[in-house]
């Protein structure tokens, strides 16, 4: 397993444990709360599926609705619509509860079944962005992120995120990258995961040495790696295009 570790993290540029770099300004900060649900959507569907995903942002829109969620299309493994959306706290996620929301409910109910219809399956994980973990949320959406989730063995948790902070860190910090998110997994998946999320410009990013590499310097970064290789059990890693037209930004105020 090392020496696929060590290939996945030169050719996805970064190494640290996936997914969304989101529009931010100085309260998005805050949020530090991360939903993330992939849909599988029925081959012959997908046209109806984001049909109707534009109409539930119309009504969103015309609602004055304040909260952003992107939209990301998987470049590879399964062909997947990822909606992430950030919060503050969890007493958010009860949507039934927004008074921004009460009049216009109906109709996004009936939005959402149609939705539904389209959907092969679906898988939603909740996770909180470690800070000390990542960079300052960028107020630019990146045009594709790369997503890589690691498990850490249990008892090397720890160790592994004080080898993130000590080593790895101050790299990134040096660098020229801009959008970098790492959360670890409260719900939906093992507490021992951890999700990031690194901001591409596009595939060619893909063909560069990193910029963290050259930050960290080629034998402190083979140090890096012997030392973090052995704390995990398990890698995946993937590619996703931000979708504009899918995404809901609300309209600043």
């Amino acid at each position: 397993m090392t020496n696929r570790l060590i290939n996945i993290t030169r050719r996805c540029l970064f190494v640290v444990a996936a997914v969304s770099t989101l529009a931010a300004s100085a309260h998005a900060q805050d949020m530090k709360i991360r939903s993330i649900i992939h849909y599988t959507v029925k081959p012959d569907r997908t046209g109806d599926f984001e049909g109707a995903l534009k109409e539930y942002n119309g009504v969103l829109r015309k609602a004055g609705w304040q909260k952003n969620a992107t939209w990301w299309l998987s470049l590879s493994g399964k062909r997947e619509y990822i909606l992430v959306r950030y919060h503050e706290k969890y007493a958010e996620f009860d949507t039934s509860q927004d008074p921004a929301l009460k009049e216009v409910r109906p109709e996004l109910t009936r939005i959402s079944a149609r939705m539904m219809n389209c959907v092969e399956s679906m898988e939603r994980v909740i996770d909180e962005v470690q800070p000390e973990l990542s960079l300052p949320r960028s107020k630019e959406i990146p045009p594709m992120i790369s997503l890589l989730r690691v498990r850490v063995r249990p008892e090397r948790v720890n160790d592994y995120i004080a080898a993130i902070k000590s080593d790895f860190m101050p790299a990134m910090k040096k660098s020229d990258i801009k959008a970098f998110v790492t959360a670890r997994v409260r719900y939906g998946a093992s507490r021992m995961e951890f999700r990031s999320s690194l901001g591409l410009k596009d595939w060619a990013d893909l063909d560069s040495p990193s910029d963290v590499v050259k930050a960290m310097g080629a034998e402190a970064y083979q140090r890096y790696l012997a030392k973090i290789n052995p704390m995990l059990t398990s890698v995946e890693l993937n590619l996703a295009r931000f979708s504009t037209e899918l995404s809901y930004i609300a309209a600043q105020k």
